[in-house]
């Protein structure tokens, strides 16, 4: 405990003080403990062996042949296969962990052990973050989560699966703390006092948990019989440390917010504005090191404090520190790392990972979002108001995935990070207009470019392409941010009411209340440029708080650090003995029970889609037509019918070949008792870019829109439509050439869908910083016809369509329509006779839809969209980044051009499109030793779905089957799976197309 003017004659002599209330465990029992349990589900998991892994993109003629069957593979030479692109997905394949393993086979083997002994590395992954447990009271907990690298993020990041060990509970220092200190020093500690003691009560701890058993483990190893059944040797790596910057810089003992504040580099801090520039790709160089230059000064502060009672903050002590804004904080974790593994060669500061949560969602976005707010707000409280009538018109996505908007979006408190995620992505369609004309463009171009560096960031499996295009895309971020300051910030701007009365609230609590003119709003500068968090962009879990949070409503709120502990050995116990012993708690029956008495839809992720089944509701075509003449969408609707119909009948695909059938030919198309049956949902199960099976649940009341893939006459690959009805058909051929299996009645799934057409005239892309912008087909046009039946098989994915405020509604596209226009576009007004003119197709919706507009996902089945593509930007101030892209290697350019596959047939071949939504069969995982590797090794990813484990629910008016037996129609009822139309042909000497 220091104290200014107190002197001792050595560190050591100073009055220390135990502080009590410390739970943790012992890293080595704990490794031991749960590698070695073989009765784990999870035993057989881990990757002991770390490994490069690549991908085999498809060949041009593999490709020809996979979407062609009816190409002949003589007919074209055989293209050499494109090399394969190395592929990153977890750490035990990164480079950081091959370089370890590296280290370690290399490595003299301990003295005595077998010479099958196996040896490998054990990847420690710790994050630590202070949480709040209440929304009330002073109740919060400071736990240090352990993981194991060795085991798949899709499993890890399943809070449910309890694989995260709680390693300690952090104290803090209580009242007890200054009493003690007060009856040593008769005064009581200032604010320096308790800052300084409360860092090394941190760094304490962990000198502790990094005891003499760790040490041993970490240099040695230790043997143990893993889980799987194979003995060995054991070294522990401590991987990575994630933490938000309060606990970085504790971490490696600096000063927060200092002028060399960045924990990898010694950067000052009025260079952290040149981000993205040559000369701060140089300053990043000068990178921390565990030196004798670091321990020295922090030691020799010590002394001035501890043996000549100079203040901690006093000048002689910062002189000490200030070339490199330390704190004399003994045993930090960086010097604990240098005194005893210093021979490893080892630096610390390298395993402090990027926090993409506190860094950029509440860091630059945050404050970012909060100054164009204000920008806003410069313009007029009416533009204010304008902007959260906005973003309340902005529909929902997906699961949970973008929610509602409510009222004062602009201002709205305790936001979390998934909050201003969503911001950022419904952001560029809200503030349009809202500005003068080129701030409204610098603006845009800004939330473009932050949007797609944080698509990048967040994805889950990258390439070679997608990490060089990160670097690139982490450039003109930084471009447009300094465009942002020297063009927009240069407005004058107040705070925000809601600043202002959250400062009036703070000085008020202060000793001696506000003083006169507080209230007076204050101009704010934009200051995001020279902040730590701005310049970690360029160095590139929060589920387990959730744990801890539920266990405290558990507990009795005294000593409940304790009884959290309890409480989490206790879950991770009863979830063990659940999964070996088959039992099922109570409340999973009951759900079983109730999942059973809703008779739903059993579904394989094999599939493509899943509508129900459900015969509850009956539409007489003919009947329904009458009863709609009004309805401009019912306009040609049975002849359309009966020529999609004949479309599946006669050629199978989405885009025919064939359009001219005769009127024979469509009078032989028979509808059983001229019905057709609606569903209220369709749900497609679609492969994602990381290979993982994921689904979307379609329904014109909501979620409407989806994307298909584009015919070849197309530059775009995608069209876009809003589904409108969803139904099922039994129908039946017997018209010329029917045979007797086509005069069987077939069942056929159909949907009916108004199409959206592009705006030409309006650019997009990366190489102009906007999205692209649709609008509804033209009913009035001559020869449009702005509605059409699909095939449900030819849906890729839900798309996500967002309006476009700032462009008006109209009305001029199509006459008042119910059946057209199910979902309302605004509050208040008819959704009969309005909608608004233009709309965007969102691409940073989430991350498979954007990699579907980057190109390269090695999940999907591609159309011309070129990982490249991202670099194409416009633009002076983002030019001289790409003066080098002729320097690129054709190696380089040859891995991002063959990721990219063309989707459907060559120009040459009639054969059918692939099935969009399927996954690649041609996409192939390999290892650095060339084995394929199984696609199922990582099936648990938090964010999507186990349908093989799930059962899906159908609408609750498709909840149960039909009453009648499809038997029953004349000639019986065959699915679409049974029905082969190369059979209906084979008899009468048809050729099919």
């Amino acid at each position: 405990m220091p104290r200014t003017g107190a002197r001792y004659t050595s560190v050591d002599a100073a009055p220390t003080y135990q502080v009590d209330g410390l739970h943790h465990r012992h890293i080595v029992d704990l490794v031991i403990g749960v590698l070695s349990d073989k009765d784990s589900r999870f035993a057989k998991s881990y990757h002991y062996v770390p490994n490069e892994l690549y991908w085999q993109p498809p060949s041009a003629s593999s490709s020809d042949l996979s979407t062609n069957p009816s190409s002949s593979s003589s007919g074209s030479a055989e293209s050499a296969p494109p090399p394969p692109i190395r592929v990153y997905t977890d750490s035990y394949n990164t480079d950081a962990v091959l370089e370890e393993e590296k280290k370690l086979q290399n490595m003299p083997r301990i003295e005595g052990d077998d010479p099958k002994l196996e040896y490998a590395i054990v990847s420690l992954l710790v994050w630590s973050d202070e949480t709040a447990l209440s929304s009330f009271g002073s109740a919060k907990l400071w736990p240090i989560y352990l993981y194991f690298g060795n085991l798949s993020k899709y499993i890890r990041g399943r809070p449910t699966e309890f694989v995260a060990e709680h390693l300690a509970y952090i104290p803090d220092l209580t009242d007890k703390f200054k009493d003690e200190y007060e009856r040593e020093y008769l005064e009581p500690p200032t604010e320096e006092v308790l800052r300084f003691c409360r860092r090394e009560l941190f760094c304490r701890i962990w000198l502790l948990l990094m005891d003499d058993k760790f040490m041993k483990a970490y240099t040695e190893g230790i043997v143990v019989m893993c889980g799987d059944g194979v003995m060995r040797r054991l070294f522990l790596r401590l991987l990575t440390y994630a933490a938000d910057y309060m606990e970085k810089v504790k971490i490696t003992a600096l000063k927060p917010n200092s002028n060399h504040r960045c924990v990898r580099c010694r950067m000052h801090s009025n260079d952290i504005c040149d981000a993205g520039s040559h000369e701060d790709s140089q300053r990043r160089e000068d990178v921390r090191k565990d030196d004798h230059t670091t321990i020295s000064s922090i030691n020799q502060a010590r002394k001035l404090v501890f043996e000549n009672g100079y203040s901690l903050a006093g000048t002689r002590v910062k002189d000490v520190l200030k070339g490199q804004s330390l704190t004399p904080i003994q045993v930090s974790l960086s010097n604990a790392f240098s005194i005893r593994l210093a021979e490893t060669g080892l630096n610390s500061y390298e395993m402090l990972a990027p926090d993409l949560m506190h860094e950029f969602e509440l860091g630059v976005w945050k404050n970012t979002f909060n100054h164009i707010v204000r920008l806003i707000n410069a313009q007029g409280e009416h533009k204010l108001a304008e902007f959260n009538r906005r973003m309340r018109l902005m529909p929902t996505w997906g699961r949970d995935k973008i929610r509602r908007f409510y009222e004062d979006a602009a201002t709205r408190k305790q936001m979390a990070a998934h909050d201003y995620e969503a911001y950022l992505i419904v952001m560029m369609p809200v503030i349009e207009g809202l500005l003068p004309l080129e701030d409204d463009k610098t603006v845009s171009d800004l939330v473009f470019e932050l949007a797609n560096w944080h698509a990048l960031a967040k994805l889950r499996m990258h390439q070679s392409a997608t990490l060089l295009n990160l670097q690139r895309a982490t450039e003109h971020m930084y471009a447009a941010m300094r465009n942002f300051a020297e063009k927009s910030c240069k407005h004058p701007t107040e705070e925000l009411p809601s600043e202002t009365a959250a400062r009036v609230r703070r000085a008020q609590a202060k000793p001696g209340g506000a003083p006169p003119g507080v209230g007076t709003k204050r101009l704010v500068n934009f200051n995001v440029m020279n902040t730590y968090k701005y310049h970690s962009l360029g160095d590139y879990g929060e589920l387990e708080h959730r744990h801890v949070k539920k266990l405290y409503l558990r507990t009795n709120r005294v000593n409940f650090a304790r009884q959290i502990a309890l409480q989490h050995d206790y879950r991770a116990m009863i979830a063990h003995w659940r999964s070996n012993d088959g039992y099922t708690p109570l409340s999973l029956r009951l759900q079983n029970r109730q999942r059973a008495n809703r008779r739903p839809v059993q579904t394989s992720p094999l599939v493509h889609h899943v509508i129900s089944d459900s015969k509850r509701t009956p539409i007489n075509v003919y009947s329904w037509v009458d009863d709609h003449e009004d309805d401009p969408a019912v306009k040609n609707f049975i002849s359309r019918l009966y020529e999609h119909l004949a479309t599946r009948i006669f050629d199978g695909t989405m885009y025919s070949e064939r359009d001219d059938f005769t009127s024979e030919e469509l009078d032989g198309i028979r509808l059983f008792e001229d019905r057709m049956y609606e569903h209220k949902t369709l749900r497609v199960n679609y492969t994602t870019y990381d290979m993982r099976r994921e689904q979307d649940v379609i329904s014109p009341r909501n979620h409407a829109d989806i994307m298909v893939p584009a015919p070849e006459f197309d530059s775009f690959p995608y069209w876009f439509g809003r589904v409108i009805g969803i139904f099922t058909v039994q129908a039946s051929y017997q018209g010329p050439g029917s045979t007797t299996q086509s005069r069987r009645w077939h069942e056929y799934e159909i949907l009916w869908v108004r199409w959206f057409t592009r705006n030409d005239d309006a650019p997009f892309g990366f190489e102009h910083r906007r999205q692209p912008t649709v609008s509804f087909v033209d009913a009035n046009e001559p020869g449009n016809d702005p509605f059409s039946f699909i095939n449900p098989d030819d849906v890729i994915r839900a798309a996500y369509i967002l309006p476009r405020p700032h462009h008006g509604l109209t009305d001029d596209l199509l006459k008042p329509s119910k059946l057209a226009r199910k979902i309302g576009v605004e509050p208040g007004t008819s959704d009969e006779t309005y909608l608004y003119s233009l709309v965007l197709t969102q691409r940073f919706a989430d991350r498979d839809v954007f990699m579907r507009y980057h190109g390269g996902g090695i999940g999907h089945r591609h159309t011309d969209v070129e990982p490249d593509n991202s670099n194409r930007h416009r633009g002076n101030e983002s030019a001289a980044v790409y003066d080098d892209d002729a320097s690129r290697t054709a190696s380089d350019q040859d891995q991002s051009l063959a990721s990219s596959r063309v989707i459907g047939t060559n120009a040459d071949s009639t054969g059918p499109l692939v099935s969009a939504g399927d996954d690649d069969p041609t996409a192939v995982i390999l290892d650095a030793e060339g084995a394929q590797e199984d696609p199922d090794v990582h099936d648990d990813d938090p964010d999507n779905i186990d349908l093989e484990q799930r059962e899906v629910q159908a609408d609750e008016d498709d909840e149960e089957a039909g009453e009648g037996d499809w038997d029953d129609g004349p000639g019986g009822l065959v699915s679409d799976d049974e029905f082969n139309i190369d059979d209906m042909y084979a008899d009468e000497g048809y050729a099919r197309l």
